[in-house]
């Protein structure tokens, strides 16, 4: 039987925690994640015996047996009064999950006091369109935009999905002059950046032929 080899953790601390096997594979097939230490929350801290006599549950067949830990090993922690620990994961979808685990087979845990970081996706769904239709010339755009108000590089890529919808050419030319109607910038900003440069230029080269200085 492993020994107790941490503190007691109180009920609402939210830690980053590692379990011994079995427990630590249990844990992490429950959760569906191959990390091993995983930020859980303590929701409640039990008594065997206590919840055998007063709540009527079955602690062997409800977190033993899920584990793949024998009788003796439970009748062991029984007798020893090993505390059962309830926890509450919330995944990056917001999938709750509860699950118990005997406090001798939690081997550490500690304090959140990193932040956690993750590769995030802004997905942008544009409708149908065209298959042939080319969207890459307006990413220096896009990229310049996310750039400027987050401060991160993104990777832009198109991509196709679902299946091809057949469209006449008569929707296809109705569709088109609709979406043509509703666009109010016909030129990307590097290009619209270059035109003004230019004309800036040739207003500061008009105002030097009309011997005319500014400042």
């Amino acid at each position: 039987m492993p020994s107790i080899t941490i503190s007691q953790p109180s009920i609402g601390l939210e830690a980053r925690f590692s379990f011994k096997d079995p427990a630590g594979r249990y844990v992490k097939s429950k959760l569906n994640t191959s990390i091993d230490n995983i930020t859980l929350t303590v929701v409640g801290v039990s008594n065997m015996k206590e919840m055998i006599e007063v709540d009527m549950s079955d602690p062997y067949q409800n977190t033993y047996v899920p584990m793949g830990l024998s009788d003796f090993l439970y009748q062991e922690d029984l007798a020893n009064s090993v505390p059962l620990v309830m926890f509450r994961h919330v995944s990056v979808s917001d999938k709750v999950t509860h699950f118990r685990i005997p406090m001798n087979y939690i081997d550490s845990y500690s304090n959140v006091s990193e932040i956690e970081y993750i590769n995030k996706l802004i997905v942008v769904d544009l409708g149908s369109l065209p298959k042939g239709m080319d969207t890459t010339p307006f990413f220096e755009d896009l990229s310049d935009f996310i750039k400027t108000h987050l401060g991160v590089e993104p990777e832009l890529k198109e991509v196709n999905i679902g299946e091809t919808e057949i469209v006449s050419q008569v929707d296809h030319d109705t569709k088109e002059t609709v979406r043509s109607n509703l666009v109010t910038v016909r030129k990307t900003l590097s290009v619209r950046l270059t035109e003004m440069t230019l004309k800036h230029d040739q207003i500061l080269q008009r105002l030097s032929d009309l011997n005319i200085s500014l400042g």
